[in-house]
């Protein structure tokens, strides 16, 4: 399945409802099943069953991290924020490695930038920790390069773009990152070419177009001359 990084807001439980399931088993645990069970209802956006079944599997296990994770989406996707992050940081808290509940967290404080100051800060901490024992988580990277374009930290953007594999490099989110930090930069040659392999791209969207007016904008107010991103 195509991994959905664009920046803009998007269902948390469409994104990441990943667990650490032992998907390949035919015979799964009871826990395992009702947390497929619980998967299922969220995205079919059935959240008051979701909800209901979770609280349920919460009292038979209640110290696993993968129902705090599965709580953390529904109260996010009923717009709780402060308790999806609540139930979020309890998953990590219970398994310091549970790289699904670092990466919904991540997006929750992404999603929350408008109304608090210190989201981006936070949202970069936390991939920060999925890469200190993932260095190239491809959800951490990537974001941490958008995140360090909007702070103005181009070089190091381009960085986290370089860890990413280069068949995800040239899609068109990657690319209006990559794009825009070279505007910034000023340095036109690759700002051109990336801007070409970006107009090519079927998936080329408004959401990148702005990802690269971003980038655009800050190297205009340095005195970057444009190049083929936008001029």
């Amino acid at each position: 399945m195509r991994q959905h990084w664009p920046i803009p807001a998007v269902a948390l439980a469409a994104l990441f409802c990943a667990t650490y399931l032992l998907a390949g088993q035919d015979n799964r645990s009871a826990r395992d099943r009702r947390i497929l069970q619980i998967q299922h209802l969220i995205e079919e956006h059935n959240l008051g069953d979701a909800e209901k079944l979770l609280n349920e599997a919460a009292k038979q296990f209640p110290a696993d991290a993968g129902f705090d994770n599965l709580r953390g989406i529904i109260q996010a996707q009923q717009g709780n924020s402060a308790a999806a992050e609540r139930s979020f940081s309890r998953a990590i808290q219970r398994s310091p490695r549970f790289t699904g509940a670092y990466l919904n967290l991540g997006r929750l404080y992404q999603e929350n930038s408008a109304s608090d100051p210190q989201a981006s800060r936070k949202a970069l901490e936390t991939y920060a920790r999925v890469l200190d024992y993932e260095p190239r988580n491809e959800e951490a990277s990537y974001q941490t390069a958008a995140l360090l374009l909007q702070q103005g930290k181009f070089q190091e953007s381009l960085v986290h773009l370089s860890r990413l594999p280069e068949e995800i490099q040239g899609r068109s989110h990657a690319l209006s990152i990559s794009c825009a930090d070279y505007v910034a930069t000023g340095n036109r040659k690759a700002a051109d070419d990336a801007a070409a392999r970006l107009l090519a791209d079927p998936e080329f969207s408004e959401g990148d177009a702005q990802q690269i007016l971003s980038g655009a904008g800050t190297g205009k107010r340095r005195g970057v001359r444009g190049s083929g991103c936008f001029r």
